[in-house]
């Protein structure tokens, strides 16, 4: 099966969109390799969106989600910290991203645009799915955060496309609203089924 939206380009988010949530035991291993059992999480949440606009390196965001624990993690530690955290965002959706090769195979224009850090840019633009996107935009590179509208003008004059031509998938409506905002089109990603469905109604 094929996919076809002609004049509009897909704009795809990765975590919770191509990535699974973590699981359950990613999380049990990064509190393991912490030592300070649920306690880091609420630091690891205010903290990612610097680390997300580029404004914190993986090894300070460690280094403050320690301290905000009592910790000073030596440099092993945090390694491995950073390590099991990249490593819980990777497990992939197999049904999105079987969704992503039908529009691919239709000759969609699709691409990813991810809140995430420096340190995720590599693997996002060298795996297999990304090497077959026309772009993969990594917010820390550009110093923005979505919804930021610039950060979506930005993709759409790096595309060629006026905003209005954006379909945004992400996981969360605060992102899809911000390309309605400029015109483009949005769905709210909860599953594949209702992605896939989304998708054909666009045809």
């Amino acid at each position: 099966m094929t996919i076809s939206i002609p004049d509009h380009v897909i704009v795809l988010d990765y975590g919770r969109v191509v990535s699974l949530e973590q699981s359950p035991a990613d999380r049990a291993r990064i509190e393991e390799i912490a030592g300070v059992g649920d306690a880091i999480w609420t630091a690891y949440r205010e903290l990612r969106h610097p680390l997300d606009q580029g404004t914190l390196s993986a090894d300070e965001f460690w280094r403050r989600i320690g301290a905000s624990v009592g910790r000073d993690w030596d440099l092993a530690t945090r390694h491995a910290l950073w390590s099991a955290d990249l490593r819980s965002w990777l497990t992939v959706d197999a049904t999105t991203v079987q969704i992503v090769d039908e529009l691919l195979a239709g000759g969609t224009r699709v691409v990813l645009l991810s809140n995430a850090g420096f340190d995720f840019a590599s693997p996002y633009r060298h795996s297999p799915l990304g090497a077959r996107l026309e772009h993969v935009f990594v917010s820390a590179e550009h110093d923005l955060l979505k919804p930021d509208a610039r950060l979506y003008r930005h993709v759409a004059e790096t595309v060629g496309v006026p905003t209005e031509r954006l379909v945004m998938i992400d996981d969360r409506a605060e992102n899809v609203r911000g390309v309605e905002a400029l015109g483009g089109r949005g769905h709210v990603h909860t599953d594949a089924a209702a992605l896939r469905a989304f998708l054909i109604a666009l045809r």
